[in-house]
């Protein structure tokens, strides 16, 4: 009685445990028993065979080759190979003198009609699989051209089935955009943000911990902020579903990418290093810790400036802010103020100028399409056009969608203000990352000289502040830029407008 392997295969992994491999074993045992065939040992295989690679199809024919067997049975030939490479394969065993049998099909490989047969099923079934091929690439490439990604939603975006837009994931939507904020900053490399976010929990929707590899895929991803990629053909399309980050943030952070710039998070990282630098030498001070305290020193030997410790850094800042000037009752009055004038404003017309640019790109894409259809531009040429027209017209639709009407404008000027006033009367109950983050953005020109420190509120901070009071109608003093822009106007005279009896917008529901 001769000896053979069973070959069964599948190529979808959920078909396991279903139908078709009971049914392909069953059919084999059947044909093994009528010819008296012994199955010493099954191979199952949970891939496609469109493509060469499979290790057990792989390990099956190595041991029919080391005399393991007699040969192998499969329940159909293209069960077994549906490429050329691995039916030659096959050829070769029959050439050889093993056995290799159909349990379906009555053909004999060992004669010349047999394999005649076969050989041109298997160019069908070739012919098939490239087809629908095909026919699956076009229905992927319609759907990108519909701007929606056909594929499995990308780590902080849910699947809400086929030919639907991918939506933000509520659990992880908000940790994408900390991921792309916190490497923008410069202060982190890959690993060290990767162990951060995995100490805020952050997960993939499998409930594991975000890995180094997940978090450099992210980083680099468009899809984010509306582009999608595909990886295999570098061909880029404008997505319809909702961006999470701006292209602004995007970029920054592929610049730091691309310049491995990206500063990492040192073992003793003070608060604020790298912040503050001496009047004398323009050279940074370098933070050290001695007998638990922290001394920020200039290196060079003969400068005046020596160390100045950390708490009367904090000092220095405390005080400052609160010589900046902004008050609750500032903020509010000049919320009401904007909203009086806005009553009477109706302008709207930057809208239809981003909608004419959009019409614009689209039909450049589509042109450009047309002549990657015509054969006209090469294709290295047609995949450099195309997404730099993706990626404008991203940022264009950017524009569209956060275009703030009057409306939104006092809001986002309220919340600016409202922003600024909150970290001067939260700095010293804030974390020590966030007290450092509040300094960078909010403190500029900050010097150390001798023992004496100097700051100055940074430029964002003063046109802001110089705003409101032009709002509050201080036209007495010096106006900056801001100024120059509101000089003139007709806002309501806020002596006249009560300040109590309405609640601002913002992020801080108390900025006391």
């Amino acid at each position: 009685m001769k000896k053979l392997f069973g070959y069964v295969r599948v190529s979808d992994p959920k078909q396991l445990d279903g139908v078709s491999l009971d049914a392909q074993k069953a059919e084999i045992e059947r044909f093994a028993a009528t010819k008296q065939f012994e199955i010493v040992r099954w191979f199952v295989e949970q891939r496609t065979a469109a493509k060469q690679g499979r290790p057990i199809f792989d390990a099956m024919i190595r041991a029919v080759r080391a005399g393991q067997s007699d040969g192998l049975v499969v329940h159909k030939y293209d069960r077994s190979a549906r490429n050329y490479q691995d039916w030659g394969v096959l050829g070769d065993l029959v050439d050889a003198g093993f056995e290799v049998h159909s349990a379906f099909e009555e053909i004999d490989l060992n004669t010349r009609g047999g394999r005649l047969v076969a050989d041109v099923q298997m160019v069908v079934s070739v012919d098939f699989i490239r087809n629908q091929r095909n026919e699956a690439l076009k229905g992927i490439k319609g759907r990108l051209n519909q701007g929606i990604w056909p594929f499995q939603a990308p780590i902080g975006y849910l699947d809400n089935g086929g030919g639907k837009l991918k939506t933000p994931d509520p659990k992880r939507a908000d940790l994408c955009v900390e991921t792309f904020e916190r490497y923008a900053t410069g202060n982190y490399s890959y690993r060290s943000l990767a162990a951060k976010m995995r100490k805020r929990h952050f997960t993939t929707p499998s409930g594991k911990p975000v890995t180094l590899r997940i978090i450099e895929n992210m980083l680099s991803n468009p899809f984010y902020h509306g582009v999608m990629r595909v990886k295999t053909t570098g061909e880029t399309f404008p997505g319809k579903h909702e961006p999470l980050i701006s292209v602004a943030l995007f970029n920054r952070v592929q610049d730091l990418i691309a310049g491995k710039s990206g500063k990492k998070v040192t073992r003793h990282n003070h608060l604020y290093r790298g912040l503050f630098t001496c009047a004398h030498c323009q050279l940074s001070m370098i933070p050290e810790k001695q007998k638990g305290r922290v001394y920020y020193r200039c290196k060079r030997t003969a400068c005046p400036t020596k160390t100045v410790r950390e708490d009367a850094i904090e000092q220095a800042v405390a005080k400052k802010f609160l010589e900046i000037g902004f008050t609750k009752e500032k903020v509010h009055q000049c919320y009401a103020i904007v909203n009086q004038w806005i009553a009477t404003e109706k302008a709207n017309a930057p809208l239809k100028t981003y909608k004419l640019q959009l019409a614009k790109i689209d039909s450049r894409i589509d042109k450009l399409n047309e002549a990657k259809l015509d054969g006209d531009i090469p294709q290295d040429e047609f995949l450099r056009l195309k997404a730099k027209l993706v990626t404008e017209r991203a940022t264009i639709d950017e524009q569209r969608r956060r275009l703030p009407d009057l409306k939104a404008k006092a809001e986002n000027l309220s919340t600016l203000a409202e922003l600024i006033l909150s970290h001067i009367l939260t700095y010293q109950y804030a974390e020590p990352h966030e007290r450092r983050q509040i300094v960078e953005m909010d403190l500029s020109n900050r010097q150390v000289d001798g023992k004496n420190i100097y700051l100055e509120p940074s430029s964002l901070v003063v046109e802001v502040n110089d705003t409101l009071d032009l709002i509050l109608c201080d036209h007495h003093r010096d106006s900056g830029r801001t100024g120059d822009i509101l000089e003139g106007c007709d806002l309501p005279d806020c002596r006249t407008l009560p300040t109590a009896d309405y609640k601002y917008p913002g992020h801080f529901s108390n900025p006391n």
